[in-house]
């Protein structure tokens, strides 16, 4: 719940208002309705298929993102977000959580990291801020 629902969902919030779109807000949306679905005690299936369309579309954000300004942090994040699609498939094909947690950690750990070099790169001065971190 807290990675899929709640950080999820706030990343893609975060993301929708950035690239203002309105396409975008359906990643959001999707992770509601799977938060939404885990309570109501849908099986698991559901959440977990909205969970990974509300991935998908914070895929598309970042390649949006990436289109107007190529740069390495939204690569990372990206790269979390192919974690995050495939943990929630997973999820919904094995009853046992344990087995996409991998995925999930991939997800929460690529995006610190990917916010971490964009929050450097507006702080640190020049251009080389992306070559001092990586």
């Amino acid at each position: 719940l807290m990675v899929f629902g709640f950080v999820g969902g706030a990343i893609g919030l975060e993301r929708a208002v950035a690239v203002r779109t309105r396409w975008a807000w359906a990643g959001p949306i999707f992770h509601v309705a799977g938060f939404v679905g885990i309570v109501a005690g849908l099986p698991r299936q559901v959440p977990a298929l909205c969970f990974a369309a509300g991935f998908i579309v914070l895929g598309l954000i970042y390649a949006t993102i990436h289109r107007r300004q190529p740069a390495l942090p939204i690569i990372v994040q990206a790269t979390g977000v192919i974690g995050g699609v495939a943990a929630a498939l997973l999820w919904a094909m094995e009853p046992a959580f344990s087995t996409a947690m991998p995925l999930c950690v991939l997800y929460v750990v690529a995006t610190i990291i990917g916010e971490r070099m964009e929050l450097a790169r507006i702080t640190m001065a020049g251009t080389q801020a992306e070559k001092r971190i990586t």
